[in-house]
């Protein structure tokens, strides 16, 4: 998962899609490791220093007392140099997060190019340890094609889950859940199966897949067997039979089970700030109107956790919590179900397709909809801003702003993983000259504004045989400009993407009219993702286009891109297709964020953050004086003064939007006059 070399005295640590995190010594001197680490790590290498420099965007420092770790605690700049006891770890969060672990007292400074570095008086061992953040399947859980073959698959899902409540709230203690695949009978790796823990929660459904998909999420969250039984209503319960939550029929019942999710997620987020994480979320006080005892949770038994989050008046700080991130509507059938470890994974809800926005539904079912923020406000009112909403199904989906995933695109991803080369490959086709202009605009937004190793070659008149090799070449993005519905038309006939041996475009955008099922067959045939355009026969705004590219350029998603390239136009002329939370280009931060701009006068603006990320347990931290973190997946307000406005900018990756225009180019004029 995490390569390490060292190169004189610096430790390179890399990662699988090439993320690098480098780790300055003086005095190495490399031994075996001498220590274990609390949590499981990607790779770790042993050495004695007389100081080590960690890059850290966020550090802290973990101290053991009796054998066990305390809380960590942040490093704060202004309170450095500090002498820190022996026996301790030093945090630092990441791309790829780092851990070093010493048994003997050292010094701690922070460095002006945000590295924190840990003195000794002398030569001293060292463990350091490397975490990435690239999160794959690693085992396969096969099991019959039935109803009870898909519980059994899901009841493991949860093995991936590395450490118990309230820890499990944080996105690095949970880990990608096992693929599912179908076969004759039942075959699960030993390492899967000794990892399920033993919860004693069974989460009893009927035996219908339709209550198994909404299920997953909260099995893997809970570590809940999902246990199939006669019936047409469900329920979760203790192996021993205690009813501890009902979860009635369809339709109450997937919302019933997204609400029990968000409720215990967030209670769990909240205790594990109170109790064991160093932030101090504005969200922290909301424990104290919870009236229990956030440290008995910790030490509670997962039931008796169960049984508090349960009893909690949750109603009353419900509104004050962020709203689910992520939504996926999905058609219940065996082939779709290979889907929900990719699903599950970043946590999305599951839902059936009448849930979706565009759908037709019963006033009972519209108010179930409603109800206690089940729902994500996206879902019900529209808008760019908020959850990912994705369609999973045959059917086309019922709302153009939905991004539509398929199952081979998911699966195709780790693929990828190991692509490291020295540069990312973007590949531009144009197969019409009236269209040259739409061509070279794509090339020219992300030469000047992705990043530095982007290598982009333009190509105009290509055969069929000629685009089906740049198919099946290594590509990070293909952008083809000309006809594609039906097909891809070239120089001597058209291109169906069938006909490819297998598409290694990591992302294909193609730019021409009704190329909904042209791209949907290139993301069941390899490709991860997909931007197509809408059915007009008119070419896309070059207003849009232009953001489209700049926004993928500054980091964001494919479904972000997507839905804010528009602008203040309403409708969107693209669509997204495939896993479209992966983004084209990495930004410095793990994700941009788009940001509402108000001005109240000279030299002061609100500003509406919009920081939804396709992750649950995130807070942001804008860094602004007196601006507590917040957790994400809510609207996250503040006023700033117009030079503050320009640093945020610059150091956050906030694409500010004024009057309805983003500004995505952060050297532009028209930002500055803000200042």
């Amino acid at each position: 998962m995490v390569a390490i070399e060292v190169i004189d005295t610096t430790i390179r640590a890399t990662d699988r899609v090439d993320n690098v995190v480098e780790v300055e010594t003086v005095g190495w001197d490399e031994i075996a490791p001498a220590h274990a680490f609390s949590k499981q790590v990607d790779g770790r290498i042993g050495g004695r220093v007389t100081a080590i420099t960690v890059p850290a965007s966020f550090a802290q420092i973990n101290t053991y007392e009796d054998g066990e770790l305390g809380r960590p605690q942040p490093i704060h700049p202004e309170e450095t140099p500090m002498e820190c006891a022996d026996r301790a770890v030093l945090l630092g969060e990441g791309v790829i997060s780092v851990s070093v672990r010493f048994d003997r007292p050292g010094t701690i400074d922070f460095e002006d190019e945000g590295s924190v570095t840990i003195s000794f008086e002398q030569p001293t061992p060292v463990t350091v340890g490397f975490e990435s953040r690239v999160s794959y399947p690693r085992h396969t859980v096969t099991v019959p094609r039935t109803t009870d073959g898909v519980a059994a698959a899901i009841s493991y899902f949860s093995s991936a889950v590395r450490q118990d409540a309230p820890h499990r709230s944080a996105d690095p203690n949970r880990r990608h859940p096992p693929r599912l695949t179908y076969g004759d009978g039942y075959d699960v790796p030993e390492a899967v199966r000794t990892n399920v823990a033993e919860t004693g929660l069974e989460l009893v459904v009927p035996d219908e897949l339709a209550f198994l998909f909404p299920a997953a999420p909260l099995a893997y969250y809970l570590g809940a067997r999902v246990v199939v039984e006669a019936g047409d209503r469900a329920h979760l319960r203790t192996d021993e039979g205690d009813v501890l939550a009902e979860l009635g029929a369809l339709p109450a019942y997937q919302y019933e089970i997204a609400r029990l999710l968000r409720r215990v997620f967030l209670i769990e987020c909240l205790v594990r700030y109170d109790q064991v994480a160093s932030a101090d979320p504005a969200e922290l006080p909301l424990v104290d109107q919870l009236s229990f005892d956030p440290a008995a949770y910790v030490e509670a038994s997962d039931i008796e956790r169960v049984r508090t989050c349960l009893g909690l008046e949750f109603d009353r700080v419900s509104r004050a919590l962020p709203e689910w991130h992520a939504v996926s509507f999905v058609e219940p059938t065996l082939a779709h179900a290979r889907g929900l470890p990719y699903l599950v994974r970043d946590l999305s809800a599951v839902m059936l397709p009448d849930a979706a926005p565009g759908r037709e539904r019963d006033g009972a079912h519209e108010t179930h909809r409603t109800r206690h923020a089940a729902m994500p406000a996206r879902a019900l009112d529209g808008g760019p801003h908020g959850a990912a909403l994705a369609w999973l199904g045959e059917d086309d989906p019922p709302d153009e702003t939905l991004y539509v995933p398929t199952v081979e695109s998911y699966e195709s991803a780790t693929r990828y993983l190991d692509r490291q080369p020295e540069t990312d490959r973007v590949v531009v086709v144009c197969t019409d000259d009236d269209r040259r202009s739409a061509a070279q605009l794509g090339a020219e937004l992300l030469d000047q504004y992705g990043p530095d190793t982007l290598a982009i070659d333009v190509h105009h008149g290509l055969t069929r045989a000629e685009l089906r090799d740049l198919f099946e070449a290594d590509v990070d993005l293909l952008h083809v400009v000309g006809d594609v519905e039906g097909g891809i038309a070239c120089a001597d006939g058209v291109l169906d993407p069938t006909d490819v041996g297998r598409s290694n475009a990591r992302v294909v955008f193609l730019d021409g009219p009704d190329g909904f099922e042209t791209g949907r067959a290139c993301v069941q045939n390899g490709s991860v993702a997909g931007i197509v355009r809408d059915g007009s026969t008119a070419a896309a705004d070059r207003a849009a286009r232009t953001q489209l590219f700049g926004l993928l350029a500054r980091g964001c998603t494919i479904d972000e891109a997507v839905r804010y390239a528009p602008g203040p136009t309403p409708g969107t002329p693209f669509r997204a297709l495939g896993d479209a939370v992966v983004q084209v280009t990495q930004s410095m931060k793990l994700y941009c964020t788009l940001a509402t701009v108000e001005s109240l006068g000279v030299d002061r603006f609100r500003v509406c953050a919009h920081q939804y990320i396709p992750k649950a347990g995130f807070i942001w931290r804008p860094g602004v004086e007196d601006v507590p973190a917040r957790l994400c997946a809510q609207p996250f307000e503040f006023t700033t003064t117009g030079t503050q406005l320009a640093g945020l900018v610059a150091s956050e990756d906030i694409i500010p939007i004024v009057d309805g225009e983003i500004r995505w180019t952060v050297a532009d004029e028209p930002f500055y006059p803000f200042v």
